[in-house]
């Protein structure tokens, strides 16, 4: 198990000011925006821990 929620939970104040700054608004923008940033840029949003 990859224990998303955990991470998710871990980094969560790290992701919502990513996604506050990337000035995106509606639901689906957010969505594509975690999508790329997590995979091109994880390091944006999750701490060294849970990239590994």
């Amino acid at each position: 198990m990859l224990g998303a929620d955990r991470i998710i939970a871990v980094n969560w104040d790290t992701i919502r000011e990513t996604i506050e700054q990337s000035g995106v608004k509606n639901d689906y923008d957010v969505q594509e925006y975690c999508l790329i940033t997590a995979s091109v840029k994880p390091e944006k949003s999750f701490d060294t821990s849970s990239i590994v």
